[in-house]
């Protein structure tokens, strides 16, 4: 990278939400870490969403916000002090740059509301870091309006992934060039030895919860993105027939609900107990993290957790059901696909295709990729064909 190695920068990142976006700026911090090891980058970071932010090592601190639950009581007095302690955390460090990943309007408020250092912002040229408020111009953004927040814009196509354009704005602004990897930084996620907190508490009768198994994330932020359950009821004794128990995650009440009917419906299925699926109790972000990172396989709706199952390099298959794949691509660098598109969710049997494709592709191919992906144009979405072609004459 064509950068400075030896400039102490503190920097401060701003992207708020949501999950998935989060996972999709990870590969940024990389990139800066790469280029300038003695930074200092914080982040800032709506919760609970910055438990993502927290995983990546080399973020030195995580500033949370809660703007999205404050919003909704702002005549409290609780309110009120809660989000002056944000302003006086916020405003405990000066940065030298502040970079507006999310690009709203709101964004832009939290990041004037950052202190700057006391040099002043200058045009240092194309190699050089700027200093400021920074973030994308006009024909860049979402929200126009958010331009007039920041002192140095950027043009950043709005065409190309989400993860593409944090690490272009982040290099810009920078001042680096982009490496051909894209690295999310989570390859030394710690993964604890004991797993008897997915036992429910006072659960009798139930088999030891031991990895690895195969995660299913069947809850998403909208009923529109959601999968047929016999889907998903197919998927399970599919997988039970295979040997591979199911890791049904939840994180609502109504997911909670259908972990259960899902869980009864491979008993009346007859699954053997042994491969019965899990139903977990409640799980943090991180705790989840950890699920996922030793998973044999993670099938997901879009949701931010499929994204991170993909970050986490497991191989990763896709249910859409209200959104073009191809604009939320997965990206990892293991075998990963999205599957269905706006109205036309995939079948059951396609996804069982897929999964079996991207297991085998895990276990014949994992040691040829050794925790980068090569960003030489392959899609995510690529055909197991291209994929494997790729992997046989250019890894």
């Amino acid at each position: 990278m064509d950068a400075d190695e030896g400039i102490d920068l503190k920097i401060l990142l701003v992207k708020t939400s949501s999950m998935g976006d989060l996972v999709h700026a990870l590969p940024a911090v990389s990139d800066i870490a790469r280029a300038y090891p003695n930074a200092q980058i914080d982040w800032l970071a709506e919760r609970p969403f910055d438990a993502i932010a927290r995983l990546h090592p080399a973020v030195h601190k995580v500033i949370p916000v809660a703007w999205r639950k404050w919003r909704k009581s702002l005549w409290r007095t609780e309110t009120r002090q809660l989000m002056n302690d944000f302003w006086h955390n916020l405003r405990a460090e000066t940065y030298d740059v502040v970079i507006d990943l999310q690009g709203l309007v709101k964004s832009a408020a939290m990041t004037r509301m950052a202190r700057l250092s006391g040099a002043v912002p200058t045009d240092c040229g194309a190699l050089h870091p700027q200093r400021g408020y920074c973030g994308y111009d006009a024909a860049s953004v979402r929200e126009p309006l958010a331009t007039r927040a920041y002192q140095h814009c950027f043009t950043v196509s709005r065409q190309d992934t989400s993860v593409s354009r944090n690490r272009q704005l982040s290099a810009a602004v920078l001042g680096y060039s982009l490496e051909a990897v894209v690295d999310f930084g989570l390859k030394g996620l710690a993964v604890p030895s004991d797993w008897s907190f997915l036992t429910k508490t006072g659960a009798s009768n139930v088999q030891p919860v031991e990895p690895p198994w195969v995660s299913l994330i069947h809850g998403a932020s909208r009923d529109e993105k959601l999968w047929d359950v016999q889907h998903w009821i197919q998927l399970i004794v599919h997988l039970a027939a295979q040997g591979q128990r199911s890791l049904l995650l939840w994180g609502s009440d109504a997911e909670r609900v259908r972990s259960e009917q899902l869980y009864d419906a491979a008993v009346s299925a007859g699954v053997r107990a042994d491969v019965l699926p899990i139903v977990p109790p409640f799980l943090t972000i991180t705790q989840v993290a950890q699920c996922l990172a030793v998973s044999h396989a993670v099938v997901g709706l879009d949701s931010g957790f499929t994204h991170l199952a993909a970050a986490l390099a497991r191989p990763t298959v896709g249910i859409y059901a209200d959104f073009d794949p191809q604009l939320a691509a997965l990206m990892g660098v293991n075998y990963c696909v999205g599957l269905g598109g706006v109205g036309t969710p995939p079948t059951a049997d396609a996804v069982i295709e897929q999964l079996t494709w991207a297991q085998s592709f895990d276990v014949a191919h994992r040691h040829r990729w050794q925790g980068e992906l090569p960003d030489i144009g392959l899609s995510p979405m690529s055909s197991p064909q291209a994929v494997l072609h790729h992997m046989r004459f250019e890894g």
